[in-house]
């Protein structure tokens, strides 16, 4: 999140996440102009809070949906950004789908071999 607020008006950013497994929405806070503020307690972050890294657990396989949002809290004078960069996603199969791609490998690599060899 970028912004020139100030507390307190307490400008934020948030993601959303819903889908199998998860009750309704999730919400998840990832900056707020009163987490970055100096401290004296009276300047918000001028320059914006920087690049935040987070990371979101899936409970299982399915289509999620994910939300990125900010809001201007309390006043319309000042606005407030939200960027998004770099997002990335990681599947990690569940054991029993690595060991039948496994198998299935080695089965196709063991056939072709099998068939060559003359049988006495």
């Amino acid at each position: 999140m970028w912004t020139r607020d100030y507390p307190p008006y307490d400008d934020f950013s948030f993601v959303t996440l819903s889908g199998p497994g998860i009750t309704g929405t999730q919400v998840q806070l990832l900056s707020s102009v009163t987490m970055f503020t100096e401290g004296n307690g009276t300047n918000g972050p001028s320059n914006g809070t920087g690049w935040i890294t987070t990371t979101l657990s899936l409970p299982g396989d399915g289509v999620y949906t994910i939300g990125f949002g900010t809001m201007n809290a309390r006043d319309n004078a000042v606005t407030s950004y939200f960027y998004v960069d770099n997002l990335e996603t990681t599947c990690i199969p569940e054991p029993s789908t690595a060991f039948a791609a496994f198998f299935a490998i080695g089965l196709v690599c063991w056939l072709p071999y099998h068939r060559r060899r003359p049988h006495i």
